[in-house]
């Protein structure tokens, strides 16, 4: 009877178990349908939890999310939070050539102040509001407003990091509205979902026109991202239904309308003629290529393996290969410069014909190729430092191939900055001029980056006084002192006999957020003076003096907007050590002529370039010779920083001499 009475309590026990298990089950599965059917609006954020509130712990924080300044639109009456939609309930259709969110670096270990203001940023609104724009239609793009609440930002002054990817990467633009609210704004062009980040660089950093800092120290760089980012953007063709109208958002299959029927740049279409803004929107970096896509070839002759040339190229890296594409026009890819050869000859050993090289088409078209006529000779002047030194590397490398003898070209150096160099390069281009008085000369210039560090960082400090004896640091504003000596520069280059004058854009130099492959130091903070925040003052102050004292004869090419959202750079050393040309990638800056092919060597190190765009037969091959790392099958060539400015350069110059030719070439 013991027993039995037993057995009755533990079926008792067991029944009650397992009503409370069904009770855990049924509200589960109530809170799972709820999930499910939580409005689609949420997809469009990833949201970052709020600050606890006042007698709130941090855990309780994170559950009640935040983001958005005045509530969540997922809170329901109780204050719970629906949990965010899963990928594969987004709508989300597969795209080989899209960076998926998280694919890109983002903090990538350097050292950076416990101190920011960055948790005390609200998002503020969206608009459109349903986060959907038209790829390439609303003139005032998508945008997002952000205000922070702290007593040391209402009157502005922060500073911040914009980057959108998807299937290219974008750069955005924020404005300071002067009372702590700021508004970041993107144009994109290629329809697919896109990965929205926004990153406190400083907090507060000094007025411009108060450096070079006397008695005290500048700011140090931070890089947090903003709460409520990343957010998700959908871009689609005009009409097309949006993930939240249960439709699916475009995918490879839909790309950009009309980019790649756009016809060769024009002259007006390669310059900035209203400042800086307009930059922005010249171009972006599309994806050609990603490792991780079924659609991949193999290009390494050991891809078990991996190679010091393989990292730099994103194959052994990032796995993501990029292509510069000018919004409504096409640039010259680099395997287009060459006209098709004849077939080799035999079986293999011979020599094939060889095809004709746009330079040289250009010059007969023109009627001076080869002419020996002191008036049909070209001299191309490239006046500038390490960066000009790259983009004249990269030229050298467009016109492999070409038989032109008339042809020459020059590079006067100014490492150091305007105040050290103008003389001499005012005496490198008299001389210049004195040997050929009536040659065809065309001037591409720049000066910025070593300037901006000699004047303005408080590091340079001994340097000054070096070099200005006597001079007051506490009375220099370097960006007035900039102000003059590039329009010394200008007005030199303004009344130089030559055909054509472009003054280039100063990179955005020395980027960290999201910028991967170095070894950065753990006691070294980045100063403000140093950043590609202090970098866009600089070239705002650049437009206005090239403006002013060029007289309409100086055109302006942008270096600034086309390196800022690239995650890659140009110095990658073996031991990853920090490059000083970051925001560039390296693989342009080798300088050497081309072997054969499109690929460009020096000791043995070798670049692709030119992948097409995903119409433009994707999958076509190029053969090649056998290299030490690339398979000698095929590569895929694709186009880096360096080049694509330098093509923009190189198509200026050839809309001088010879605009049908480029009009009518294949």
């Amino acid at each position: 009877m013991a027993l039995a009475r037993g057995s009755i309590y533990l079926l008792a026990v067991s029944a009650s178990l397992g009503a409370g298990v069904l009770a855990v089950v049924g509200l589960l599965a109530g809170r799972l349908s709820s999930f499910r059917s939580a409005s689609r609006t949420w997809a469009r954020r990833i949201v970052a939890p709020s600050p606890p509130r006042d007698n709130e712990s941090p855990l309780r924080a994170l559950f009640r999310g935040g983001g958005v300044e005045g509530g969540n639109e997922n809170e329901d009456e109780g204050g719970a939070i629906e949990p965010p939609l899963r990928p594969w309930e987004q709508g989300l259709a597969y795209d080989p050539l899209s960076i998926a969110p998280g694919e890109l670096p983002g903090y990538t270990g350097w050292a950076r102040p416990e101190h920011t203001l960055a948790g005390r940023f609200r998002i503020l609104s969206v608009s459109p509001p349903s986060g959907t724009v038209a790829a390439g239609g609303d003139e005032d793009g998508w945008s997002v407003r952000v205000r922070c609440s702290a007593p040391e930002c209402r009157h502005g002054g922060s500073h911040f990091y914009l980057r959108a990817y998807g299937p290219a990467i974008l750069a955005g633009r924020m404005v300071d509205e002067g009372d702590g609210t700021y508004a970041a704004t993107f144009y994109p062009v290629d329809p697919g979902v896109y990965t929205v980040e926004a990153v406190l660089a400083f907090s507060t950093a000094p007025l411009f026109d108060r450096f070079p800092l006397v008695g005290e120290e500048e700011p140090g760089y931070e890089g947090y991202l903003l709460p409520g980012f990343p957010l998700r953007l959908d871009v689609v063709v005009a009409g097309a239904a949006t993930a939240a109208d249960g439709g699916i958002v475009p995918s490879a299959a839909a790309r950009s309308p009309g980019a790649d029927d756009d016809a060769w740049c024009t002259s007006a279409q390669l310059v900035e003629t209203e400042g800086s803004g307009t930059a922005l929107r010249s171009g972006r970096w599309k994806v050609v290529d990603r490792v991780q896509s079924g659609d991949h070839g193999t290009l390494s002759s050991d891809p078990d393996g991996v190679s010091w040339t393989g990292y730099r190229e994103n194959l052994n890296s990032l796995g993501v290969v990029l292509r510069y594409v000018p919004n409504g026009c096409r640039l010259l890819p680099e395997s287009r410069l060459m006209s098709s050869p004849s077939p080799p000859k035999g079986d293999g050993g011979g020599e094939g014909g060889g095809g004709e090289h746009l330079w040289d088409k250009c010059l007969v078209d023109a009627g001076i190729a080869n002419s020996t006529d002191p008036a049909d000779q070209i001299h191309i002047i490239m006046i500038g430092d390490s960066v000009m030194r790259l983009q004249e590397d990269s030229l050298r490398v467009f016109l492999n191939g070409s038989t032109t003898a008339n042809l020459q070209i020059s590079r006067i150096g100014m490492t150091g900055g305007i105040s050290r160099t103008l003389a001499n390069v005012s005496a490198a281009l008299e001389d210049i001029h004195d040997a050929n008085p009536a040659g065809r000369r065309f001037v591409v210039f720049n000066s910025a980056l070593h300037d901006m560090d000699r004047l303005c960082s408080s590091e340079m400090r001994g340097s000054r006084k070096k070099h200005f004896p006597g001079m007051n640091e506490s009375a220099l504003v370097c960006v007035q002192f900039y102000r003059e000596l590039l329009g010394r520069f200008v007005d030199l280059i303004a009344e130089y006999p030559a055909e054509l004058k472009i003054f280039r854009t100063a990179n955005a130099a020395w980027p960290k957020y999201g910028n991967y492959g170095f070894t950065w130091p753990t006691t070294q903070l980045q100063p403000f003076s140093r950043s590609p925040n202090f970098v866009a003052k600089i070239n705002d102050v650049a437009y206005g003096v090239v403006a002013e004292r060029g007289k309409d004869r100086v055109r302006i090419v942008d270096g600034y907007w086309m390196t800022l959202p690239r995650p890659d750079h140009t110095e990658v050393g073996r031991v990853n050590t920090i490059g000083k040309h970051m925001g560039e990638f390296l693989c342009s800056s080798l300088g050497a002529l081309p072997r054969s092919g499109s690929v460009a060597w020096r000791g043995g190190r070798a670049c692709i370039r030119d992948l097409p765009l995903s119409s433009e037969a994707p999958n076509a091959p190029i053969a090649l010779p056998a290299f030490p790392f690339f398979s000698p099958r095929i590569v895929h060539p694709g186009v880096h920083v360096s080049s694509a400015m330098t093509m923009k350069v190189f198509m200026l110059v050839l809309r001088q001499l010879c605009s049908r030719t480029v009009d009518d070439w294949a």
